[in-house]
């Protein structure tokens, strides 16, 4: 018959409590972390832009957030419309087969 074997804990670990609460101390712990994490006093990064983004910053009007949406969405609808345009004629050197009859 089949026998598992079951592993032991390594040496020197201690098992405390059940497991709901074990899991109830780690929710906690990680609970208190993440508010201590958050509420940094001492944190003072900046985040800054590259020289590259704050060179398109200052060519576009940067701060104008909607302007450059609205501007980048307009883009776009223009060069989908010169696509549908230019799939719309047929191929330059295809004759359809009635042109091709009647000669």
């Amino acid at each position: 018959t089949f026998k598992p074997s079951i592993t032991q804990s390594p040496k020197g670990t201690k098992v405390e409590g059940t497991f709901l609460q074990r899991w109830e101390k780690d929710l906690a712990d990680r609970n208190n972390r993440v508010a201590t994490e958050k509420n940094d006093p001492e944190c003072r990064f900046q985040p800054e832009g590259n020289r590259n983004s704050q060179k398109i910053m200052a060519t576009k009007g940067g701060g104008k957030f909607m302007a450059r949406m609205t501007e980048d969405l307009q883009n776009r609808v223009d060069k989908f419309k010169s696509r549908e345009a230019t799939l719309a004629k047929p191929p330059k050197g295809f004759k359809s087969k009635k042109a091709a009859k009647k000669k």
